[in-house]
């Protein structure tokens, strides 16, 4: 039998991660963090959702780690899009991907802007690719629904 602290505690933390995770779906943000698009690993390419990357200083900019809500800005014509960071990962990249584009960016002056933090990062390793596909592919339907309503 677990002592009862135990789980008194377990549930103060999990109410809490309830309650953060709460308040950060539901967070806008306007950050924008501009750079020139690097090569990348080209993974997010093999699950059918191309990125660009653009490298920035992590202590410049604050940012959560997590799924955003975004546009990006090139050549004086913004598109929306998805974007990711995740500090831990690769903590001095950001990337994006464009909803409808299929322009080479490579080397091109972009400017992410961050608009709504849709969910935390989540931890892919204990993953099954199919999931992570499945997870790639809900979160770019949501964040294309934010964007339908918000116009």
């Amino acid at each position: 039998m677990k002592p009862l602290y135990f789980s008194i505690a377990r549930t103060a933390v999990f109410s809490w991660m309830v309650l953060a995770g709460a308040f950060v779906s539901a967070m806008d943000v306007n950050v924008s963090v501009q750079g020139y698009v690097i090569e990348g690993q080209k993974e997010a390419r093999t699950l059918g959702c191309p990125t660009a990357n653009i490298e920035f200083n992590p202590q410049d900019i604050l940012l959560l780690s997590g799924v955003y809500a975004a546009c990006t800005t090139v050549a004086m014509e913004t598109v929306n899009a998805i974007a990711y960071y995740n500090k831990d990962w690769r903590p001095t990249i950001l990337e994006s991907h464009l909803f409808d584009w299929n322009k080479d960016l490579y080397g091109q002056n972009v400017t992410i802007t961050l608009r709504h933090l849709i969910r935390p990062s989540i931890d892919f390793s204990v993953l099954m690719p199919e999931e992570i596909t499945r997870q790639i592919h809900s979160d770019m339907q949501t964040v294309k629904e934010w964007h339908e309503k918000r116009g």
